[in-house]
Formats: C-alpha cells, structure tokens, sequence
C-alpha cells in the first residue's frame, strides 16, 4: 500500500502498518503458542500408546512426525521465553524507582521539602536573577583548550552515512538483542533488509537533514 510520507514519518507509519497485520497474522492464521504444545504433547501420548498397541511401522512413523511436531513449537517457546525474559528485564529496570528515590531522599537532606517553602524558595531565587542590576556577560577564553580533531574531523561528523555503513550498522546488532520501542529487533530489520533498506536509508537522511542532498546509490526494490 503506497505511503505519501517521507523520511522518518515514513518508516514509522510503515512499521506501526505492519505491526497490526503482524498481530492478525499471529492471532488469527498462526494460533496459540502454548495450545499448540499442548496439542502437540497428546499427540506424542497418543502415538506412544499407539506403537504399545501396534508397534508397526505406520505407528513409528506417526510417533516420528509428532515428535518432530513436538520439538519444534517447544523451540518456539524457548525463543518466546527467551524475548520475553529481555523485555522483562528491560521493563522491570524502568519501573525499579527504588534506587532513584534513595538518591532523592539522600539530596534533600538539609534542602526544603514542603510544597509550600519549595514555592518561596523558586520564587525568591528567580526575583533575585530578574531584578538585579543588569550586567555583560564576557566573552569565553578559549586560549587553553586545545583543539583534537581538524576543522575537516569535525565537519565529517555532520556528513550523511552510506548505504553500506548504515547497513554495517544494523547487522552488527546482535540477533537476540531486545526488540525497541516500536516492537521490532535487529533480526526483523537483518531478515528483510531487502525490504526495508530503502525506507530506513531515508530515515536516516532524514535525521541528518539531508534528504535535499543527493542520495546514496541504492539498489532497485524488490518489490
């Protein structure tokens, strides 16, 4: 479906679009992880009672396949698990405030605490910047700093990246990395680059403000 943004904007509404098919797809086409092991393991008992019955050959061959079936959405629990424990820890650094408060309590020793001698205190010290008399800052000597990099180094920061540097970027992200805010990991964008590698190059030119340069070379689209 074409998107009439650019830049960032674009690659945002891209991925947000995405998501919601993802999240049918998962729903509705794939099904319940966790109802599909438990499918899984009836049909291994099942099979298993059925080579006791009849140890034939058909019997071994479906024990076989359910085995397979078996391994292979308990594989899948363990990469969920596994993306679920990162997410976790991430969010649970987020909401663990008890470090940041101890720091709090320990810089208001000796400091105004009540809301209202908080207000005069702000109030006083903003009179005093507001009211006093008027006075020129003086220039900056900078005649002790020494300089590390060239006018050139310096410069070259604000220079737009490559194709290839962005793209050396992403796959150097390691694959079992926490996926980011917008729910998508380095495996997503590694997997699809193909795809994608059009849209997150003109994001990325987007952020340096150089969507009115000339752009890198890319290839034609896959799609």
């Amino acid at each position: 479906m074409p998107c009439s943004l650019k830049g960032m904007p674009r690659l945002f509404a891209k991925l947000k679009r995405l998501k919601g098919h993802l999240k049918w797809w998962n729903r509705d086409v794939f099904g319940n992880l966790f109802d599909k092991i438990a499918e899984a393991e009836r049909s291994v008992r099942l099979a298993e009672a059925s080579c006791d019955a009849d140890p034939s050959e058909h019997s071994w061959t479906l024990l076989s396949r359910y085995n397979e079936e078996l391994s292979r959405v308990t594989a899948m629990e363990a990469d969920f698990w596994k993306q679920k424990a990162a997410c976790n820890c991430l969010e649970d650094g987020e909401r663990n405030t008890k470090l940041f408060h101890n720091m709090v309590k320990k810089k208001n020793v000796g400091r105004y605490t009540s809301p209202g001698l908080i207000k005069q205190s702000g109030a006083a010290y903003f009179e005093r910047r507001l009211t006093g008399d008027p006075f020129v800052l003086d220039l900056p000597d900078f005649s002790g700093f020494s300089s590390e990099i060239s006018e050139e180094e310096n410069l070259s920061f604000a220079v737009a990246p490559s194709l290839e540097e962005v793209r050396a970027v992403v796959f150097s992200i390691p694959r079992d990395s926490v996926a980011g805010l917008d729910g998508y990991s380095s495996v997503f964008f590694q997997s699809c680059w193909d795809f994608v590698q059009h849209d997150v190059m003109d994001a990325v030119l987007d952020f340096f403000g150089a969507l009115l340069c000339p752009k890198a070379s890319l290839p034609p689209r896959s799609l």
